[in-house]
């Protein structure tokens, strides 16, 4: 327990000292969520139903794009499956959705 709360209190004091960098790397996330869903566009038609299905893998490519890569790295040095490749998807693939959402949000300033 005493070693959550110190990594708890030490993450917490990088977000404050980096907070820019952090909004910077929020910042590419969206820009690169909107350019994916824009791409499928082209292959998607107008329909509701295509609607959803381009939002859904949309938000999923991004994710699976940014866990690919410390995979392939971890693969290529280990020959072996890295241990938390589902849980960075998933951190990614919250962080990216609550930042969708919250841009598309009625509730922001």
């Amino acid at each position: 327990m005493l070693k959550h709360i110190i990594a708890f209190i030490l993450i917490s004091l990088a977000v404050v000292l980096f907070a820019s960098v952090f909004q910077h790397g929020l910042d590419y996330l969206l820009t690169a969520h909107a350019w994916t869903a824009n791409q499928l566009k082209l292959i998607f038609s107008g329909s509701q139903a295509a609607d959803i299905i381009r939002q859904i893998l949309a938000l999923f490519a991004i994710p699976l794009i940014i866990t690919l890569i410390p995979v392939a790295i971890y693969w290529f040095a280990k020959r072996g499956w890295l241990p938390w490749a589902m849980e960075i998807f998933w951190i990614m693939w919250f962080v990216q959705t609550a930042l969708v959402v919250m841009q598309a949000s009625p509730l922001k300033k």
